[in-house]
């Protein structure tokens, strides 16, 4: 694993933090760009899924960045399967993007990171979120960078360091290949420590925290979860409830 941060000190060690921040700061992967035995994370058709079972997020929830396990190389997928990647930690340089591959596949940057929820359902899960995609590694660029800024503003020693987001995403009819183009949304929500305990609260993100050593397995398919935050009726329950009728076309 990864990610090895014992949760006894709510801080990085300084040299530590400058070290990812100079790394961060260089790696482009994503700005143009066109783990074994770890839970992935995914959005696929627009619904934001993990583990081998395909279970969904709960929607609202809040999940933990874990800023030391920024990675970035790149991949080559031939037909499904899976030829070649190459992966290092961000304040590593990573390799120039190989040639076309054997196959003829055609090698992409991807980046990753591990995140960890801190409410809901899903609290305590650890999932590793590794994506190609443009829209996938501009979002994770942007996520990266906002971690830059924060260094550069707060100093290397300032505890909140780590991200708040919800999972989100946005979606365009693609004209070119036909069906829908959905696009990963990081959005920060604040800042927390590496225990997870949030900046300017008084106590400590509910399960929040370094990720445990062991990662737990995927439960097996559950209905589907309640929103942690209220869904707006649709407009036509809305008038029913109000009284109101529609007018008759």
């Amino acid at each position: 694993m990864a990610n090895d941060i014992t949760p006894k000190a709510n801080a990085l060690p300084a040299a530590l933090v400058a070290k990812i921040a100079a790394g961060i700061g260089k790696s482009q992967i994503g700005s143009g760009a066109g783990g074994g035995g770890q839970i992935l994370l995914r959005l696929v058709t627009g619904k934001w899924l993990f583990g081998q079972g395909n279970d969904e997020v709960q929607h609202g929830a809040s999940w933990l960045v874990n800023i030391t396990t920024f990675k970035h190389g790149d991949v080559t997928w031939f037909e499904s399967q899976l030829v070649d990647e190459y992966m290092v930690d961000m304040w590593s340089d990573t390799r120039p993007l190989p040639p076309t591959h054997a196959t003829g596949a055609i090698p992409k940057p991807q980046m990753s990171v591990e995140m960890k929820c801190m409410n809901g359902e899903d609290a305590g899960l650890q999932v590793l979120y590794k994506i190609s995609s443009l829209g996938g590694t501009a979002a994770l660029f942007d996520l990266k960078e906002a971690v830059r800024r924060r260094v550069d503003e707060h100093g290397p020693e300032y505890p909140f360091l780590f991200p708040v987001i919800e999972l989100g995403f946005t979606s365009y009819p693609n004209k070119r290949y036909g069906g829908t183009t959905y696009n990963p949304v990081l959005k920060r929500t604040g800042w927390a420590d590496i225990n997870g305990a949030l900046e300017g609260a008084a106590e400590p993100a509910p399960n929040g925290g370094a990720a445990p050593s062991a990662l737990r397995e995927p439960e097996p398919a559950k209905p589907a979860k309640p929103s942690l935050k209220a869904v707006p009726p649709e407009p036509e329950l809305q008038q029913a409830a109000t009284g109101q009728r529609r007018r008759p076309r």
